[in-house]
Protein backbone atom coordinates (compact mmCIF):
# COMPACT_ATOMS: atom_id res chain seq x y z
CA UNK A 1 0.00 0.00 0.00
CA UNK A 2 1.40 3.59 -1.09
CA UNK A 3 1.89 6.10 1.93
CA UNK A 4 -0.93 8.14 0.16
CA UNK A 5 -3.33 5.70 0.37
CA UNK A 6 -1.87 4.90 3.92
CA UNK A 7 -2.56 8.55 4.86
CA UNK A 8 -5.81 8.60 3.60
CA UNK A 9 -6.87 5.57 5.26
CA UNK A 10 -5.92 7.32 8.46
CA UNK A 11 -7.49 10.19 8.20
CA UNK A 12 -11.18 8.77 7.18
CA UNK A 13 -10.36 6.68 10.69
CA UNK A 14 -9.89 9.69 12.37
CA UNK A 15 -12.86 11.13 10.67
CA UNK A 16 -15.10 7.93 11.54
CA UNK A 17 -13.97 7.60 15.42
CA UNK A 18 -14.40 11.74 15.86
CA UNK A 19 -17.88 11.72 14.42
CA UNK A 20 -18.60 8.81 16.72
CA UNK A 21 -17.02 10.89 19.71
CA UNK A 22 -18.88 13.79 19.54
CA UNK A 23 -22.23 12.72 17.27
CA UNK A 24 -22.79 9.94 20.28
CA UNK A 25 -22.82 11.88 23.38
CA UNK A 26 -25.98 13.41 24.30
CA UNK A 27 -24.56 16.36 26.35
CA UNK A 28 -22.16 19.25 25.19
CA UNK A 29 -19.58 20.43 28.03
CA UNK A 30 -21.62 23.30 28.83
CA UNK A 31 -25.04 21.73 29.15
CA UNK A 32 -23.21 19.17 31.68
CA UNK A 33 -21.64 22.16 33.87
CA UNK A 34 -24.99 23.81 34.08
CA UNK A 35 -27.45 20.71 33.33
CA UNK A 36 -30.88 20.88 34.70
CA UNK A 37 -31.44 17.26 35.45
CA UNK A 38 -35.04 17.37 35.91
CA UNK A 39 -35.16 19.36 32.44
CA UNK A 40 -33.09 17.05 31.12
CA UNK A 41 -35.93 14.41 31.99
CA UNK A 42 -38.97 15.99 31.02
CA UNK A 43 -37.36 16.41 27.86
CA UNK A 44 -36.17 12.96 27.31
CA UNK A 45 -40.19 12.01 28.30
CA UNK A 46 -41.35 14.26 26.12
CA UNK A 47 -39.45 12.42 23.08
CA UNK A 48 -40.26 9.09 24.34
CA UNK A 49 -37.16 7.91 25.61
CA UNK A 50 -36.45 5.30 28.50
CA UNK A 51 -34.94 6.43 31.55
CA UNK A 52 -31.87 4.23 30.59
CA UNK A 53 -30.94 7.25 28.16
CA UNK A 54 -29.62 8.61 31.41
CA UNK A 55 -26.67 6.33 31.01
CA UNK A 56 -25.96 8.08 27.92
CA UNK A 57 -25.88 11.27 29.59
CA UNK A 58 -23.67 10.44 32.34
CA UNK A 59 -21.02 9.09 30.04
CA UNK A 60 -21.49 12.06 28.58
CA UNK A 61 -21.01 14.21 31.00
CA UNK A 62 -18.43 11.94 33.17
CA UNK A 63 -15.30 13.77 31.64
CA UNK A 64 -15.99 17.05 33.15
CA UNK A 65 -16.82 15.67 36.59
CA UNK A 66 -20.53 15.74 36.71
CA UNK A 67 -22.93 13.13 37.11
CA UNK A 68 -26.69 12.83 36.74
CA UNK A 69 -29.24 13.53 39.85
CA UNK A 70 -31.41 10.30 39.36
CA UNK A 71 -34.40 11.62 41.24
CA UNK A 72 -34.51 14.93 39.35
CA UNK A 73 -34.28 13.29 36.55
CA UNK A 74 -36.48 10.42 36.90
CA UNK A 75 -39.50 13.12 38.28
CA UNK A 76 -39.31 15.32 35.39
CA UNK A 77 -38.79 11.91 32.62
CA UNK A 78 -42.60 10.92 34.65
CA UNK A 79 -43.65 14.44 33.69
CA UNK A 80 -42.58 14.19 30.43
CA UNK A 81 -44.48 11.21 29.37
CA UNK A 82 -47.45 12.63 30.24
CA UNK A 83 -47.27 14.83 27.40
CA UNK A 84 -45.79 12.33 24.77
CA UNK A 85 -48.29 9.43 25.93
CA UNK A 86 -51.17 11.02 24.34
CA UNK A 87 -53.64 9.41 21.60
CA UNK A 88 -52.57 12.00 19.28
CA UNK A 89 -48.41 11.23 19.76
CA UNK A 90 -48.80 7.99 19.05
CA UNK A 91 -51.08 7.76 16.06
CA UNK A 92 -48.65 10.85 14.50
CA UNK A 93 -45.56 8.12 15.54
CA UNK A 94 -47.41 5.34 13.30
CA UNK A 95 -49.16 7.34 10.98
CA UNK A 96 -45.00 8.44 10.22
CA UNK A 97 -43.95 4.50 10.11
CA UNK A 98 -41.34 5.64 13.61
CA UNK A 99 -41.09 3.01 16.66
CA UNK A 100 -42.22 3.19 19.97
CA UNK A 101 -40.16 2.24 22.81
CA UNK A 102 -43.15 1.16 25.21
CA UNK A 103 -42.28 3.86 27.58
CA UNK A 104 -46.24 4.49 28.51
CA UNK A 105 -47.70 2.82 31.17
CA UNK A 106 -51.78 2.12 32.25
CA UNK A 107 -54.36 3.50 30.77
CA UNK A 108 -52.32 6.05 28.99
CA UNK A 109 -50.88 2.89 27.56
CA UNK A 110 -53.74 1.68 25.96
CA UNK A 111 -54.97 4.53 24.38
CA UNK A 112 -51.73 5.38 23.36
CA UNK A 113 -50.93 1.86 22.05
CA UNK A 114 -54.36 1.70 19.97
CA UNK A 115 -54.06 5.02 18.15
CA UNK A 116 -50.34 4.41 17.35
CA UNK A 117 -51.37 0.73 15.60
CA UNK A 118 -54.04 3.08 13.67
CA UNK A 119 -51.49 5.57 12.91
CA UNK A 120 -49.11 2.60 11.52
CA UNK A 121 -51.88 0.91 9.27
CA UNK A 122 -52.12 3.99 7.73
CA UNK A 123 -48.72 4.05 7.42
CA UNK A 124 -48.56 0.60 5.68
CA UNK A 125 -51.07 1.09 3.52
CA UNK A 126 -49.69 4.40 1.85
CA UNK A 127 -46.36 2.68 1.40
CA UNK A 128 -48.58 -0.80 -0.29
CA UNK A 129 -50.58 2.55 -2.75
CA UNK A 130 -46.96 3.26 -3.50
CA UNK A 131 -45.75 -0.15 -4.51
CA UNK A 132 -48.85 -0.76 -6.83
CA UNK A 133 -48.39 2.54 -8.18
CA UNK A 134 -44.95 1.32 -9.18
CA UNK A 135 -46.23 -1.75 -10.39
CA UNK A 136 -49.20 0.36 -12.56
CA UNK A 137 -45.78 2.15 -13.72
CA UNK A 138 -44.13 -1.33 -14.97
CA UNK A 139 -47.50 -1.83 -16.76
CA UNK A 140 -47.77 1.28 -18.80
CA UNK A 141 -43.56 0.85 -19.94
CA UNK A 142 -44.38 -2.54 -21.31
CA UNK A 143 -47.35 -1.25 -23.04
CA UNK A 144 -45.48 1.49 -24.97
CA UNK A 145 -42.62 -1.31 -25.48
CA UNK A 146 -45.60 -3.38 -27.02
CA UNK A 147 -47.03 -0.58 -28.67
CA UNK A 148 -44.04 0.43 -30.74
CA UNK A 149 -43.06 -3.03 -31.19
CA UNK A 150 -46.68 -3.67 -32.93
CA UNK A 151 -46.35 -0.46 -35.35
CA UNK A 152 -43.09 -1.80 -36.49
CA UNK A 153 -44.69 -5.01 -37.17
CA UNK A 154 -47.30 -3.77 -39.28
CA UNK A 155 -44.72 -1.07 -40.97
CA UNK A 156 -42.69 -4.56 -41.84
CA UNK A 157 -45.67 -6.33 -43.19
CA UNK A 158 -47.12 -3.65 -45.36
CA UNK A 159 -43.64 -4.71 -47.67
CA UNK A 160 -43.35 -8.29 -46.45
CA UNK A 161 -42.30 -10.91 -49.42
CA UNK A 162 -42.62 -14.29 -49.30
CA UNK A 163 -45.29 -15.85 -47.90
CA UNK A 164 -43.12 -17.64 -44.69
CA UNK A 165 -41.67 -14.04 -43.63
CA UNK A 166 -45.33 -12.04 -44.04
CA UNK A 167 -47.24 -15.47 -42.21
CA UNK A 168 -44.23 -14.90 -39.27
CA UNK A 169 -45.09 -11.39 -38.81
CA UNK A 170 -48.96 -11.22 -39.27
CA UNK A 171 -48.04 -14.02 -36.06
CA UNK A 172 -46.08 -11.74 -34.68
CA UNK A 173 -49.21 -9.14 -34.84
CA UNK A 174 -51.75 -11.14 -34.03
CA UNK A 175 -49.55 -11.99 -30.41
CA UNK A 176 -48.56 -8.96 -29.91
CA UNK A 177 -52.20 -6.91 -30.65
CA UNK A 178 -52.85 -9.57 -27.86
CA UNK A 179 -50.38 -9.00 -25.63
CA UNK A 180 -51.20 -5.01 -25.89
CA UNK A 181 -55.02 -5.74 -24.98
CA UNK A 182 -53.85 -7.80 -22.16
CA UNK A 183 -51.95 -4.96 -20.44
CA UNK A 184 -54.37 -2.43 -21.40
CA UNK A 185 -57.14 -4.75 -19.09
CA UNK A 186 -54.26 -5.36 -16.41
CA UNK A 187 -53.53 -1.18 -15.89
CA UNK A 188 -57.77 -0.60 -15.49
CA UNK A 189 -57.40 -3.61 -12.64
CA UNK A 190 -54.68 -2.00 -11.13
CA UNK A 191 -55.85 1.53 -11.79
CA UNK A 192 -59.18 0.33 -9.93
CA UNK A 193 -57.08 -1.51 -7.14
CA UNK A 194 -55.18 1.70 -6.08
CA UNK A 195 -58.69 3.86 -6.63
CA UNK A 196 -59.99 1.32 -3.81
CA UNK A 197 -56.98 1.53 -1.52
CA UNK A 198 -56.76 5.06 -1.58
CA UNK A 199 -60.37 5.63 -1.14
CA UNK A 200 -59.60 3.32 2.00
CA UNK A 201 -56.98 5.51 2.86
CA UNK A 202 -59.42 8.57 2.58
CA UNK A 203 -61.83 6.93 5.24
CA UNK A 204 -59.32 5.55 7.67
CA UNK A 205 -57.90 9.09 7.67
CA UNK A 206 -61.58 10.79 7.74
CA UNK A 207 -62.28 8.58 10.24
CA UNK A 208 -59.35 8.60 12.81
CA UNK A 209 -60.57 10.42 16.33
CA UNK A 210 -57.23 10.57 17.07
CA UNK A 211 -55.51 12.96 14.13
Amino acid sequence: MEKGQKLGLVFLFFLVTSFCFFGCATLKKEECLTVDWYGIGYEDGTKGYKTSRIAKHRKSCAKYGVLPDLQLYQRGHSEGLREYCTPHKGYQLGLHGRSYNDVCQGELEVLFQEAYNIGKDNFFLKQEILKEQKYLGKLKGKRLQVNDLLKKKERDGKDCVGLKKCKKIIDDIWFLDKEKRALHLKILSQKNLIAEMKQTLSDMTVQSRFK
